[in-house]
């Protein structure tokens, strides 16, 4: 295949793994490439050296694979300047991204990262770092300080972070930060260097602020209805089975204020736990019926 004019490619997968084509590389107005994941399991994406053919490479998407980021600086994206993850399976993020220019980094959903390491401070000209749902991130690496172009930090979701960096106020060009549901998140006393920060939060976090109130110049406290994060439901062990002799059927879903209810609506249902939905947008759907069958919505 030989497409020289393209300059988006959106590659929709459905397979647990996958090779790059080659003829990527021959795509040399490329501009923005996306990799989506429509599949219940996580794709493994190899051959990712093509992209480093791509000279006019801005931005990357990837949904829902499984990605060594130790990969992504050896492949020299020079251009790069938006790199963005959703449901990846991602370990950590490398120190060496030296070769990376990127100016807006956005890391959702991806709960097997641990860990951003050192090696972040060398994204002199990140300007947009979200970590959102990222639920097994503890704290930002101390060189973070040297990011001194961020505008912007959203780590809400993130509600096993302990502390942001001791020296955050060093960052005299951040303006905005999200913190939605960070509840457990310890605010330095540098924070209050930082002039006219808007902080965005909901109601469990917007008492760590207050009481820089009066030490910070032009602190704008933003309280955000609380947001659900459903995409982790794809992710539990919750088997459905359609078959008419299953036992021990389960449906796993959410109500709208996240209670765990049990509802046994049939004498022949044993060992089915059904959690009832309240919202269309909701990932699965219950029908309370004497077969229970699970059905997504559209």
């Amino acid at each position: 295949m030989h497409c020289p004019n393209v300059e988006v490619l959106v590659l929709n997968l459905s397979s647990s793994t996958y090779a790059l084509p080659n003829f990527i590389a021959t795509m040399k107005k490329l501009k923005v490439v996306m990799i989506i994941n429509h599949g219940f399991e996580l794709t493994k994406l190899t051959n990712l050296s093509c992209l480093s053919l791509l000279p006019n490479l801005r931005r990357t998407r990837f949904e829902k694979v499984s990605i060594t980021l130790h990969d992504i600086p050896k492949i020299h994206l020079k251009c790069l300047k938006k790199l963005s993850l959703w449901l990846c399976h991602v370990n950590d993020v490398p120190n060496e991204l030296e070769d990376l220019d990127v100016d807006k980094l956005s890391i959702t959903n991806c709960n097997k990262l641990c860990r951003l390491l050192e090696g972040m401070g060398n994204l002199r000209n990140l300007e947009m770092l979200r970590l959102i749902s990222c639920s097994n991130i503890f704290e930002l690496p101390k060189t973070s300080e040297k990011l001194s172009k961020l505008r912007l930090l959203d780590v809400s979701g993130c509600f096993q972070l302990k502390r942001l960096p001791l020296e955050i106020g060093k960052l005299q060009k951040l303006k905005t930060i999200s913190m939605r549901d960070c509840y457990r998140c310890e605010l330095p006393d540098s924070v209050k260097n930082l002039e006219n920060l808007e902080v965005r939060c909901d109601e469990g976090t917007v008492f760590l602020w207050e009481r820089f109130k009066s030490k910070m110049k032009n602190l704008r406290i933003i309280e955000e209805e609380t947001e659900h994060n459903l995409n982790l439901l794809q992710f539990l062990p919750v088997s459905c089975n359609r078959s008419k002799r299953m036992e021990h059927r389960r449906v796993l879903c959410l109500s709208r204020s996240n209670f765990p209810v049990s509802c046994n609506h049939s004498k022949r249902m044993k060992r089915r736990l059904v959690l009832c939905l309240s919202r269309s947008n909701f990932p699965v759907s219950c029908n309370r019926n004497k077969r229970l069958k699970c059905r997504p919505v559209v």
